[in-house]
């Protein structure tokens, strides 16, 4: 069974929403106070304070009279995400502060790669949506992104990044459980025991391709791009493992197919 995401919604009494507030500011004026001692060692004495100089002043600081810092792990790790921060905006570098136009693209970058995101979120949604209204029975390879991404130095960075950003690992969650909630039977393959690039879709003989060949010939007469060959490969392992079962196992009521971005048709 595939589990969804669980979203829970507290509801704190009036004396916990006061300790919430409360709380919320000290760790807001810790922040600042920690960020404003980074940024005056810079202009003071040209170097960066580290998180073990500043969790030694955080001592000192709990012990300040007015909103008190009584949960030392808690302001620690607001110090650590602090400092990974800063980090992380520098480019890992000593040159401490950035400047605000830096600072500017920066959170217009981030908005960008957000406004990607909800776009490539979308259209897997929808798509699988129309797969799964279309189609009874669903074959899949299963896809192991890390691997696939996990070599390849500088020369493979470009192709790592169009894996990432291709999302086949979260095209495939979604289908999944579409699926398992409309009825239908999604299937996954393991690719290196069916090896559906190098076997025939016809008669089965396993030949091994380079990546740089395209098309299938085999000498049973069977000829088609590589990729179409591995999709019909899928599709007869798929109708072998439903032979036999019962229709009500094996497929429901189908409606018939429709343009993709358009609802099924009644």
């Amino acid at each position: 069974m595939v589990h969804r995401k669980v979203t829970y919604r507290l509801y704190p009494t009036p004396r916990q929403i006061e300790a919430l507030d409360r709380l919320r500011f000290v760790h807001c004026l810790l922040w600042n106070t920690a960020l404003d001692e980074l940024r005056r060692a810079w202009m003071q004495q040209q170097k960066s304070l580290s998180f073990s100089a500043q969790c030694k002043a955080l001592t000192g600081w709990r012990l300040l009279p007015g909103p008190g810092m009584k949960h030392g792990k808690t302001v620690q790790k607001h110090i650590f995400r602090k400092e990974e921060a800063a980090k992380q905006a520098s480019g890992k570098r000593k040159d401490f502060p950035i400047s605000k136009r830096l600072r500017k693209e920066y959170a217009l970058l981030g908005r960008l790669h957000e406004k990607v995101a909800h776009q490539r979120r979308d259209f897997l949604h929808q798509t699988s949506a129309w797969i799964v209204a279309t189609f009874a029975v669903l074959g899949l390879e299963q896809l192991n992104i890390r691997g696939m991404t996990a070599k390849g130095g500088a020369y493979k960075r470009g192709l790592n990044r169009g894996i990432l950003d291709a999302a086949g690992g979260m095209f495939h969650q979604i289908l999944r459980y579409k699926a398992e909630e409309a009825g239908a039977l999604a299937m996954e393959a393991d690719p290196r025991r069916l090896k559906p690039s190098q076997r025939c879709h016809r008669c089965g003989r396993l030949k091994k391709k380079p990546l740089s060949q395209r098309w299938h010939d085999c000498p049973c007469g069977a000829s088609c791009s590589r990729d179409e060959n591995a999709a019909r490969v899928l599709m007869v392992w798929v109708m072998e493992q439903v032979d036999g079962r019962e229709p009500a196992g094996a497929w429901r009521e189908v409606r018939p197919a429709s343009p993709l971005g358009e609802p099924a048709l009644p």
